[in-house]
């Protein structure tokens, strides 16, 4: 059984395909009637023996074109991206995702493993507008995800959210680093932490170490500009992804992210 469904009354978030199986069962008064197994959230294998999406690993970004056997891109403007010069490069939109809203655009996600995991990117990105950002994200849904982003609220920040179930936790602190970042997010455990840098060796912590409990995650990176108007590209270097030690490799010299 095929169909659509919302996973909130309000906040405009589009509409999802759900499958759930049905058994057809033979019943004493009615003869034959139907049985739905769902709705769950359990993970099930794909129908027809389809394949899943491969487990998450590193892109340079040397290709004409991303990946789709291990990329997925949440509500995809396809003229609002592009890859050239072994970068990925996302005009940033109006769309976001925070509490009932979900109008982001643009998201790329890589499937994650179970486990202790860490991904990181660079980016190139002038935040100059409220509140322009680009992030890494770990991500499970919408209403469940954690998110380091290079913002510009009232001034050049880091920014820290989790939300679970909708609510949110977010906090700020001055970016010092300036336009061209190494962000990452690191998963040990049920624990999650981000940190920063500048050449991908020397990292700082932003933010308190974030406990969630994620049935599945994907971790990926995106670029958005809630409230700004200004058209500007945001360019990503590389996605890096570890299953445990340090990703990625350094460039230029340290400097403390701010507190």
């Amino acid at each position: 059984m095929v169909y659509h469904t919302h996973q909130q009354l309000s906040g405009g978030d589009p509409r999802q395909i759900a499958v759930d199986r049905m058994r057809f069962v033979e019943d004493p008064k009615f003869g034959i009637r139907v049985e739905v197994d769902g709705p769950t959230t359990l993970s099930m294998r794909l129908p027809s023996g389809a394949q899943g999406p491969l487990a998450a690993g590193n892109d340079e970004f040397e290709g004409k074109t991303i990946d789709r056997d291990r990329w997925t891109i949440v509500n995809e403007d396809q003229g609002a991206w592009r890859m050239g010069g072994g970068n990925l490069f996302i005009t940033p939109q109006q769309g976001n995702v925070w509490q009932s809203r979900f109008d982001i655009k643009n998201l790329f996600l890589q499937a994650v493993p179970p486990g202790d995991f860490e991904a990181a990117t660079r980016v190139n990105f002038q935040v100059r507008q409220n509140f322009e950002q680009v992030f890494i994200t770990a991500w499970q849904d919408h209403n469940n995800y954690i998110r380091l982003a290079n913002v510009f609220d009232g001034g050049r920040r880091w920014q820290v959210i989790r939300e679970l179930g909708g609510e949110t936790f977010s906090e700020e602190y001055p970016n010092t680093i300036g336009d061209t970042v190494w962000m990452k997010i690191a998963r040990h455990g049920r624990t999650y932490e981000c940190s920063v840098s500048v050449d991908g060796r020397s990292w700082w912590p932003v933010g308190p170490p974030l406990s969630a409990d994620f049935a599945e995650v994907q971790a990926g990176i995106g670029a958005i500009c809630p409230g700004s108007s200004r058209k500007s590209e945001a360019s990503f270097e590389f996605f890096r992804f570890s299953s445990g030690g340090i990703v990625g490799s350094g460039l230029g010299q340290p400097s403390p992210p701010g507190r």
